[in-house]
């Protein structure tokens, strides 16, 4: 049975249930929502809060220059527009608090870098969060 709001219960019986699109049952909407709930993209109304938290120096981003943007997705993977990006960040090699060992690296040389955001605010609806970015470098 597919899409009928049936649910099967054995001995031949079947169920009318109610799904809750939070737990990948999304094929029963109701009439006020039917719009937002079978459209492919999913819109954000509120405004996300996006906090960096910093380098860290336990990780393998290679060098360069990089702007991350965020998008969030329920669970049928519908995807918003841009939610919100960060500013630049610069991933170099050498440790973070000691100025004369920064060596801006060059191609995919490995900064030994990882950056860190925290995400707060994010609508209920909202399952996932996908994370995508430019970087520039010197070559």
């Amino acid at each position: 049975m597919i899409n009928n709001g049936f649910a099967p219960y054995g001995n031949n019986e079947v169920k009318i249930i109610k799904r809750n699109q939070n737990i990948l049952e999304t094929n029963v909407y109701e009439e006020e929502n039917f719009e937002y709930n079978t459209s492919l993209v999913r819109v954000c109304n509120s405004i996300v809060d996006i906090k960096f938290d910093g380098e860290n120096e336990n990780g393998s981003l290679p060098v360069g220059n990089y702007v991350f943007y965020f998008k969030v997705a329920d669970s049928d993977d519908n995807e918003s527009e841009f939610i919100g990006q960060s500013g630049l960040v610069v991933c170099h090699k050498g440790r973070l608090n000691d100025p004369k060992s920064i060596d801006g690296g060059v191609a995919n040389e490995n900064s030994g870098k990882t950056v860190k955001f925290t995400l707060s605010k994010i609508p209920r609806q909202f399952t996932r969060l996908y994370v995508y970015y430019s970087r520039y470098s010197s070559t």
